[in-house]
């Protein structure tokens, strides 16, 4: 986890600019996190595999309109990203 909000900072800023080492930070850092956020939705490890691999794409794509609001933000959009890939997957497969 990023304990220093100018770090988090200074990361999002990288991720922005395409810096392909802050992405790999970036998921290296969360990706255990959104990995449980998204097993309390889905219980197939092959679709958590699946909707993470989406949700990280999407992060990515997405990334330049997030508003940082400070430490804990990033973190709370991109888990709501991969709740509403989880439930989309739901919706999807019923």
């Amino acid at each position: 986890m990023i304990k220093d909000e100018s770090r988090e900072r200074e990361l999002l800023q990288q991720i922005v600019r395409g810096d392909k080492n802050a992405m790999k930070a970036f998921y290296d850092i969360y990706s255990g996190y959104l990995t449980a956020v998204c097993s309390r939705y889905i219980s197939n490890k092959e679709d958590v595999k699946d909707i993470l691999q989406e949700s990280f794409l999407n992060i990515f794509k997405a990334i330049h309109t997030f508003k940082y609001r400070g430490k804990g933000s990033l973190k709370a959009w991109s888990a709501r990203i991969v709740v509403n890939e989880s439930l989309k997957h739901i919706k999807e497969n019923e």
